[in-house]
Formats: C-alpha cells, sequence, structure tokens
C-alpha cells in the first residue's frame, strides 16, 4: 500500500489514505488528531541575599521553555520577557508564565516571593558636635547618615535624643526606616 498524510504534523485534524498496490486494490481513509505538546519548563529562580542600594536590582534568574517563550510580571496584569526589577527593600511578588507557540500549551501564571532587604545604617555625623552652655535647649542637627557608600536621605532615618540644656555628653540615636534599618549614633557634648 502507499499512503499519503495530510495537515503537516501541526495540532488539529488530520488524514490518512491509504491506497492498495500491486495485489491490492481500493482507498482507505481515517482521520486522526494531533494534539499540542506539553511544555515543561525550567522554573525563574529568585535571587537572594537581595539588599537596598538605590537602583534596580534584577529580581530572579531567568526561566526557560522550550516550545514557548517565559514571560513575568510584578502585577499580574502587565506581562513581559524582560527580567523583573525592583529598587525599593520589600517583598516582591513575582509573578512567570509560558506564552506557548502554535505546537505547545501555554502554562498558567505562578509566582513566588523575593526580597529586598533594608540597607544597614552605619555612621551618622552631626552639624555641630561641642555647644556652650546658655541655659536653653539646644539641638544637635545631623550633617550625614550613612548606609555603607549611600547617604541616607531624612525620609530614611528618625533622630532622637538630640536635644539637651545642661552641661553634660550626650548621644544622639538615629533610628533607620523605609529602605533603612537599624541604628547609628553620633556623640555631641554641653560644655560650661
Amino acid at each position: 500500500a502507499s499512503g499519503t498524510i495530510t495537515a503537516g504534523g501541526k495540532p488539529g485534524t488530520a488524514t490518512v489514505t491509504a491506497t492498495g498496490i500491486g495485489n491490492y486494490s481500493g482507498t482507505k481513509t481515517a482521520t486522526y488528531t494531533i494534539i499540542k505538546a506539553d511544555i515543561t519548563p525550567t522554573a525563574p529562580t529568585a535571587q537572594t541575599g537581595l539588599v537596598y542600594t538605590t537602583q534596580p536590582q534584577a529580581l530572579i534568574a531567568a526561566g526557560q521553555a522550550e516550545g514557548g517563550e517565559m514571560q513575568y510580571s510584578l502585577d499580574n496584569e502587565t506581562w513581559s520577557t524582560n527580567i523583573p526589577t525592583g529598587t525599593e527593600a520589600k517583598e516582591y511578588t513575582v509573578y512567570y508564565k509560558v506564552v506557548a507557540d502554535a505546537n505547545h500549551n501555554d502554562v498558567a501564571a505562578q509566582n513566588f516571593k523575593v526580597t529586598i532587604e533594608q540597607a544597614t545604617l552605619t555612621a551618622a555625623t552631626l552639624t555641630e558636635t561641642n555647644f556652650i552652655y546658655n541655659q536653653q535647649e539646644q539641638t544637635a542637627l545631623v550633617a550625614i547618615v550613612s548606609a555603607g557608600a549611600i547617604t541616607v536621605p531624612d525620609a530614611g532615618y528618625e533622630i532622637a535624643d538630640n536635644k539637651a540644656t545642661n552641661v553634660g555628653n550626650y548621644t544622639a540615636t538615629l533610628t533607620g526606616k523605609g529602605n533603612f534599618k537599624n541604628t547609628a549614633t553620633a556623640k555631641f557634648n554641653i560644655v560650661p
């Protein structure tokens, strides 16, 4: 027998026709269905050890999907093939899915969490550290607060214990907030 198959090996309904040759005669046609193949993607993985730097950071290592395109989202609505990034210190939900080619099935969206940790305050400098006693409350003002190489903006910390009236040695305490954590201290004096 000889025969032909139509449908080009693509998903859908196909037919096969067998025609007798030699000692055989007649034709027989049958239909069959070619279904889309499933994709087994290699899922993206969360980056670990991320700490706030003021710059966008890749939240994941890319996944792979043979037979489709891996897409990512941070809101489960806007999708892109670009690796998602984050700047702020917080927990992110990263979504990923596979948009299949014509011969494969899509892979539904899944998600996982990735965290960018707060940067740690490391130092604080006051604009003035020696005040002369004047019978009034005096306030030590901040010149610079650092978190490693980052200069912390005013919104990144709260200051306490930076006011005094009497002669003595004092310690101002700066506590990180938002993208920053922990405390830094700076000393000031009121002298006679």
